[in-house]
């Protein structure tokens, strides 16, 4: 099991980011996981705009942490 973890930074402000963790997942493959943190981003971009008073907001990085045996 892969979970998706993504650093979304505001267009305007690059010093504002946060890190988002996958509230959906954990997916079951390291490709899921790629294809769930793009999807976050997308969504980031699309669905973020004016939060915390920033017109757009955009993935600057993500990674897919392996989670051990038995960890959901």
């Amino acid at each position: 099991m892969w979970k998706a973890v993504l650093v979304v930074c505001s267009l305007t402000s690059p010093d504002k980011c946060e890190t988002w963790v996958d509230a959906i997942g954990p997916s079951k493959s390291y490709e899921q996981c790629i294809n769930r943190a793009l999807e976050m981003n997308e969504h980031a971009f699309t669905h973020l705009r004016y939060y915390k008073g920033e017109p757009a907001w955009k993935g600057r990085s993500y990674q897919c942490d392996k989670l051990p045996g038995g960890m959901l």
